[in-house]
């Protein structure tokens, strides 16, 4: 199960710690279990690739990056 961001989700990717890319190993100490969109947050984070505010795409929550989407209005507008 992936755990980040305090909450449960099944976990479908294996991350490289490390990245082999960037010279991580690929032993079982180097890998963790993550769900998809935790897994691209974090792989986005290791190659230094940053959201801009603007940005099409959801966080690792799922939740809309973008915060004129509809449901980003439609959540704030009920105080969270």
């Amino acid at each position: 199960m992936c755990l980040a961001q305090g909450r449960t989700e099944l976990a479908t990717r294996v991350d490289h710690i490390d990245p082999l890319a960037l010279g991580g190993s690929d032993e079982d100490d180097n890998t963790r279990n993550l769900c998809e969109p935790h897994h691209k947050q974090v792989t986005a984070e290791q190659f230094g690739h940053a959201t801009t505010p603007h940005q099409r795409g959801c966080d690792a929550a799922g939740r809309p990056i973008d915060p004129t989407h509809p449901w980003a209005r439609c959540r704030a507008g009920r105080g969270g």
